[in-house]
């Protein structure tokens, strides 16, 4: 089922989700960006379950997000996606507060059940409190 469609679509980069699909019978999502994993993630994940993350990319998609942002995400109704996809990045209005590179490290904050984070890039690992192994 369409979550997200665009007529035409265009350049995604770091701050346009083009489109985003969900299959009927599984949870399975396809997406042109990982604007939209973060929120896939919340309507699957169940509160009550432990989960281990292990994420490897050939680039660092684990930056840090401030616990401003944490907090507006925990106090927005993230069940609908165009409220997800409408925060703004308190810094610069132009980028989403979800992004590319920060989608990730919300996670734990807003699903408690992770106990480890697991990270490795192939290329452009920048510090950040998600290094290379995380525990919470």
């Amino acid at each position: 089922m369409w979550i997200k469609k665009r007529d035409e679509f265009g350049y995604s980069g770091c701050d346009q989700l083009n489109f985003l699909w969900k299959d009927d019978v599984r949870p399975v999502y396809v997406m042109d960006n990982h604007l939209g994993a973060l929120w896939c993630w919340l309507r699957e994940l169940r509160p009550n379950e432990s989960y281990v993350l292990v994420h490897v990319d050939h680039h660092w998609d684990a930056m840090q997000m401030d616990d401003a942002c944490i907090e507006t995400l925990k106090h927005t109704d993230l069940d609908v996606i165009d409220n997800y996809l409408g925060l703004r990045s308190p810094t610069d209005a132009e980028f989403p507060l979800v992004r590319w590179d920060n989608y990730i490290d919300p996670l734990p904050f807003l699903r408690r059940a992770y106990k480890r984070m697991y990270f490795h890039a192939l290329q452009n690992e920048p510090q950040s409190k998600a290094s290379s192994e995380q525990t919470f």
